[in-house]
């Protein structure tokens, strides 16, 4: 008897089944922005969101920020205002403002994981950029939303000291992926109880660096250190650490 692939699909549990569809997709490159939202996800997927506040066991993650540009700036200017765009439940703010009380962190992020936030945290969530703001600093977030370049522009445009740009994939050619991982990779702390490992997906895109330096240069800033940061690439991107400072 010949075995077909409907057969082996009979056998398979749904989650072999699902993970097999989103690791074809993620291995496709698709010709938009747009098309590869279509065959994906979204960070603003309620499950998401609900997972990550659920993870956050709001201890200071010190490690994320141990020799960092942001951490070094937020002690050389301890009054300063920080803006984190896509900081999540804010685990990087709390660190730094153990450290340096007198600050003022502010967490840009999604509305649906803003309403899940409890109060009592050291850091602010506003849902769209303040108006103005000492240091702009984003990590692995640029690369997932609809317009890098014109927040990129906005951020610029208010920030009155230093840009710090984290854990980047960088390409000169346009490159439009759905990227997929296993529920609980997001987040940090210990995994909730009621939650199932399932699958994950979202659109990814690629960020051109000279265009980062253009408007950069458009606006007062001066590139102050480019470093290796492999963190936040896939495929055929490339990552860096860029900081920087106006003047």
């Amino acid at each position: 008897m010949s075995i077909t692939r409907s057969t082996i699909k009979q056998f398979l549990p749904p989650i072999i089944l699902s993970a097999a569809r989103l690791l074809r997709r993620r291995l496709r490159y698709y010709p938009s922005w747009e098309a590869a939202k279509h065959a994906a996800g979204s960070y603003d997927d309620d499950l998401i969101n609900r997972f990550r506040v659920d993870r956050d066991d709001r201890k200071p993650e010190l490690g994320l920020i141990d020799g960092s540009a942001l951490r070094l700036l937020a002690h050389l200017h301890p009054t300063a205002s920080i803006v984190d765009f896509g900081g999540s439940t804010g685990r990087t703010g709390v660190a730094i403002c153990s450290e340096v009380p007198s600050l003022t962190y502010t967490v840009v992020e999604n509305p649906a994981l803003i309403r899940l936030i409890q109060p009592g945290l050291s850091v602010l969530f506003v849902s769209e950029l303040p108006d103005s703001f000492d240091i702009f600093f984003t990590s692995c977030t640029l690369q997932y939303i609809d317009a890098p370049y014109e927040i990129l522009a906005t951020a610029f445009s208010r920030a009155k000291m230093a840009v710090i740009l984290s854990r980047n994939s960088f390409s000169e050619t346009d490159l439009f992926r759905v990227q997929m991982s296993r529920l609980f990779d997001n987040g940090s702390g210990p995994i909730p109880a009621g939650y199932s490992d399932t699958f994950t997906s979202y659109p990814q895109r690629t960020i051109r660096e000279s265009r980062v330096h253009e408007i950069a240069a458009e606006h007062g800033f001066k590139l102050a250190m480019r470093s290796d940061d492999i963190h936040g690439t896939i495929g055929r991107d490339y990552g860096k650490q860029l900081v920087f400072l106006m003047g």
